[in-house]
């Protein structure tokens, strides 16, 4: 999802209630927030998704892959 596309995913019902939540943040904070990451840091977001995904029984690869990887 691009930052320009935050705006309207706050207003679709469907798509919060797939995320389970009430609201999300608007483009600024958002891009505030994700502005302050490392490469480091989104790494470590991958490997914490991809074990999570493991430990719910999914054997396929990776959601978030790392180039070179």
């Amino acid at each position: 999802m691009r930052l320009e596309d935050i705006e309207l995913r706050r207003q679709d019902e469907s798509f919060l209630n797939g995320l389970g939540a009430q609201r999300i943040p608007d483009p600024t904070t958002a891009g505030d927030f994700t502005r302050r990451f490392e490469p480091e840091d989104i790494v470590d977001l991958m490997d914490a998704v991809n074990e999570a995904r493991q430990r719910c029984g999914n054997n396929s690869r990776g959601l978030l892959t790392q180039s070179g990887h």
